[in-house]
């Protein structure tokens, strides 16, 4: 399923380490549903630490969004399902796994560790350097995990700033 795709819809293109299409890290719900509207569904998960998380759900594109309590309510995190998502001018939602690790690494996205959970039939396969992970269920990319750069002690993001596209 993968495609090169010069032409790139803008609005779905994933910026490691900024966002996707209009969406940047750092945003506010607000700014958010400013740009994508109303979420299809909302859910706020309570974590070990007490902190809460509030994922977002779009139907399209096909997205789950999250925005973490202590850190001002900021989008945090950008999961990507839509198949008409690109990184790097490819589509890969929907890619087979080897296939597509290998279409990753051609890109220069260097994979720093992964975890294959066989009696699932789940993989992730995460790169440090862009903030990526990359999920595979009886293997086939069904999602692309985002994260902003974090500090260098992992505890504070870096928000992308309004020139970095």
């Amino acid at each position: 399923m993968t495609t090169d795709s010069h032409a790139s819809n803008p609005a779905h293109v994933i910026r490691p380490l900024i966002g996707f299409g209009s969406i940047r890290f750092g945003m506010t719900m607000a700014d958010v549903a400013q740009i994508l509207g109303e979420p299809r569904s909302r859910e706020t998960v309570t974590h070990d630490d007490s902190t809460q998380t509030t994922y977002w759900k779009y139907d399209d594109p096909q997205l789950e969004i999250g925005f973490d309590d202590d850190l001002d309510d900021r989008l945090a995190r950008i999961g990507v399902r839509d198949p008409r998502a690109t990184l790097r001018g490819r589509t890969l939602i929907g890619t087979e796994q080897g296939l597509c690790l290998i279409l990753i690494e051609s890109d220069g996205i260097r994979i720093s560790d992964g975890d294959e959970m066989d009696d699932l039939g789940l993989a992730d396969f995460y790169c440090d350097d862009e903030s990526l992970s990359f999920w595979f269920e009886e293997g086939e990319l069904t999602l692309i995990d985002m994260f902003p750069r974090y500090d260098e002690a992992g505890e504070f993001p870096i928000w992308p700033g309004r020139g970095e596209s």
